[in-house]
């Protein structure tokens, strides 16, 4: 798991997508897709707490032998990766050890972020844009 998904990620997913995913996997998993659709990343532990599994293991074998596989039918792509380190731009903070919506974890903001014009005011009172 250790391997780069940077090819996978060439596209932002949307909730249409994430719905036809859900409709191949069972209600456990369908809750851990829409869970990553509003959070965009999760750690291990707080996925294990969220299903109510009995270890990590169950949740491995969730994403490994359930979740990816119906991805990959629909979307052509794993729909979850594993990241050791990414940034969160949203949060605007780096999240380690987290699995990830396949192109969050180097996604950053789209158009809708808001643009800045920085001025430059110097000592003797001229301006720059």
């Amino acid at each position: 798991m250790a391997e780069s998904h940077a090819k996978d990620r060439a596209s932002h997913i949307e909730p249409e997508e994430i719905a036809e995913v859900v409709r191949l996997v069972d209600e456990i998993s369908a809750k851990m897709l829409w869970y990553f659709w509003r959070n965009r990343h999760a750690r291990l532990d707080e996925l294990k707490e969220l299903l109510g599994e009995t270890s990590h293991m169950d949740v491995l074998f969730r994403i490994k032998e359930i979740i990816n596989p119906a991805a990959r039918r629909v979307l052509g792509k794993p729909i979850l990766v594993f990241e050791k380190s990414a940034l969160d731009y949203y949060a605007g903070q780096h999240v380690f050890h987290s699995w990830w919506l396949n192109e969050e974890a180097t996604s950053q903001p789209g158009p809708k972020e808001t643009s800045v014009h920085l001025f430059f005011f110097p000592d003797d009172g001229r301006y720059f844009d």
